[in-house]
């Protein structure tokens, strides 16, 4: 079993079950979206230390878990789930997820730039056919696969490609990637 030298954040105590069937790693549970301050200044103490790992579930709770913690504590790392690897008879979770893809995800990790800067303008998306086409959104989850990113929107993507100071060249370089495997299939 790999060793994670990062201290793991999930919402639940399901998910961090779910964790250490993956890896062997150190998890803090946050116990929903009602960050209290004292875990949110543990959590400064331990990124400072060791450095933090989000891996929150792919829905509106978990995103919104996963900004706060951004937003307050500079420099964490962001493993993804898809909705998909976490669904399970309705239900979205991390506790849901099989250990590979746990793993697969905490080895795929991202990190937000300081000063990110992007030369992409959100029309640019279009022109990727990432936004306005009838097959965007697939496009949008195999790129954000592709790049470990959260799927959503194109304007949620346009955030993350910001975020984490994603460039033109970035994104075309990872859709030439998809193409090319797809073509390989075929």
């Amino acid at each position: 079993m790999i060793e994670i030298k990062e201290v793991i954040v999930v919402e639940g105590e399901n998910d961090r079950r779910a964790v250490l069937q993956s890896v062997l790693a150190d998890v803090v549970v946050t116990k929903g979206h009602a960050l209290k301050e004292e875990l949110i200044q543990q959590l400064k103490v331990l990124q400072n230390q060791r450095g933090l790992i989000i891996l929150t579930d792919p829905d509106y709770t978990g995103r919104l878990i996963r900004r706060r913690l951004s937003e307050q504590i500079p420099g964490v790392k962001h493993a993804h789930i898809s909705r998909e690897e976490a669904i399970k008879k309705g239900d979205i979770g991390i506790e849901n997820v099989n250990p590979q893809a746990i793993l697969r995800a905490l080895q795929s990790i991202s990190t937000p730039k300081r000063n990110p800067s992007t030369d992409l303008e959100i029309n640019d998306l279009y022109r990727l056919g990432l936004n306005g086409r009838a097959n965007s959104s697939n496009l949008r989850r195999l790129l954000c696969q592709e790049l470990s990113l959260e799927f959503g929107s194109s304007k949620n993507l346009f955030r993350q490609f910001k975020l984490f100071g994603l460039n033109k060249a970035d994104i075309v370089g990872a859709l030439q990637r998809i193409e090319n495997r797809f073509e390989k299939n075929i």
